[in-house]
């Protein structure tokens, strides 16, 4: 188990959520592969990343695989400023 050395009024569901992210961890390291420590909590599996499905864990006490994280953010500067760059026009010299 991962212990951090932080003590506080943690309850049950923390300390699975402890256990959970440390077999993550310890199958990451061992075999390259966390979803090996989450078969019981995410039996629909774990996705591999890649640029369309774009999938992501959003860990918890329930983890859920989601799509898109922070998706507006990234289209404000992958999509929109460089649309508003181009659109802009030139800054004429003194």
């Amino acid at each position: 188990m991962l212990h951090v050395g932080i003590d506080g009024p943690f309850d049950t569901e923390d300390r699975e959520l402890q256990m959970m992210f440390s077999d993550l961890v310890g199958q990451f390291i061992k075999t390259g592969n966390p979803w090996n420590g989450l078969q019981e909590a995410l039996p629909g599996g774990w996705p591999p990343f890649d640029i369309q499905g774009n999938h992501y864990l959003d860990f918890g006490p329930k983890p859920v695989v989601r799509r898109h994280l922070d998706k507006e953010k990234r289209d404000l500067w992958l999509e929109n400023v460089p649309a508003w760059a181009a659109s802009a026009a030139p800054i004429s010299e003194p």
